[in-house]
């Protein structure tokens, strides 16, 4: 905690913190639900930080895909680049993964056993292509 000068700008945000490790999108819409128009940096990058999908090469880091799905950038070490089959795949797993969890949260039934069910589908989501530290994930 520091002292308010006069002229400081002054910040809240309007989400949870599990809303703020979703997707930009999903941030957004949540946002535009109240009318905000959010223009931070997180919301405002061309690469989302929470969504995360593992290097194609055997070098063991992460890339991040664009906001709008169209691309990835290139490993953080190896500067591999995602072709466009690995990109379809790792659209799709991160696609099937979000089903998994809305399912999940959804139906009390499978809810009972979120601690079983959960790490089998985080599991079939990493062998999939999703990094650990993706908002689906983490």
């Amino acid at each position: 905690i520091k002292p308010i000068n006069p002229g400081d700008e002054i910040t809240i945000s309007y989400l949870t913190e599990e809303m703020l490790a979703e997707s930009s999108s999903q941030r957004l819409g949540h946002l535009r639900s109240w009318g905000i128009a959010c223009q931070c940096g997180a919301c405002r990058a061309q690469f989302e930080l929470t969504r995360c999908f593992r290097c194609p090469s055997s070098c063991q880091a992460y890339m991040l895909a664009s906001t709008d799905s169209v691309c990835f950038s290139q490993c953080s070490i190896c500067h591999a680049s995602v072709d466009s089959r690995t990109k379809d795949e790792y659209l799709q797993a991160e696609a099937q993964a979000i089903i998994m969890w809305q399912q999940i949260e959804a139906n009390p039934t499978l809810m009972a056993t979120y601690p079983t069910m959960l790490p089998t589908a985080l599991d079939i989501a990493v062998k999939k292509g999703l990094g650990s530290m993706h908002w689906v994930i983490a």
